[in-house]
């Protein structure tokens, strides 16, 4: 009777393992275009699934991330290289919608007075429109966020055709390059 109870609680953990996590890749079909080695799956309180893969380091570290939609549409990519990463969102048509860095530095909050420790926007920054064309350059340090967020030198924005519409400069210089 023991054993049979142990069984039962065994199949219970498998079972309920499968239907929370693992399993859920039973009931979608990997798309050729995510890579084999992703996951599906379905974070904690959301309705939302999609396939993930972390490739790491010897050491565990994470060095990229994928994220694809359940279409097997690219979403994010992420590089991460020590304390910063490239960072790549995508629109459903496939199209790159950002691109641009972060680094994990001190940043100083003037609204709120505050220092933290975070990952903060550094360097160069495109948006794009989903056909393609430039929406947006920008550039961004990382150590001060005040009503301009964390912009410095000049903005220039675009129209969906490729048209300059605005140019706002910052009036402040860029801590690190912008290239």
């Amino acid at each position: 009777m023991r054993i049979l109870n142990y069984m039962i609680i065994f199949s219970f953990a498998i079972f309920n393992n499968c239907m929370n996590f693992h399993c859920l890749e039973n009931k979608y079909e990997r798309p050729k275009s995510v890579d084999p080695s992703a996951i599906l799956v379905q974070p904690t309180n959301s309705k939302e699934k999609y396939w993930e893969l972390e490739v790491k380091s010897l050491n565990g570290e994470v060095k990229k991330y994928l994220e694809w939609d359940l279409k097997g549409i690219l979403q994010v990519e992420v590089i991460i290289n020590g304390n910063s990463k490239y960072s790549k969102l995508y629109y459903e048509n496939g199209n790159v919608k950002e691109e641009g860095n972060y680094i994990y530095t001190s940043v100083f909050d003037e609204a709120s007075n505050t220092t933290e420790v975070e990952y903060a926007p550094f360097g160069k920054w495109i948006e794009y429109f989903d056909n393609g064309k430039v929406k947006s350059v920008s550039c961004h340090t990382p150590d001060y966020r005040e009503d301009i967020g964390s912009n410095c030198e000049i903005k220039y924005q675009f129209s969906s055709s490729g048209k300059l519409l605005n140019k706002i400069d910052y009036k402040r210089k860029c801590k690190l390059e912008c290239k």
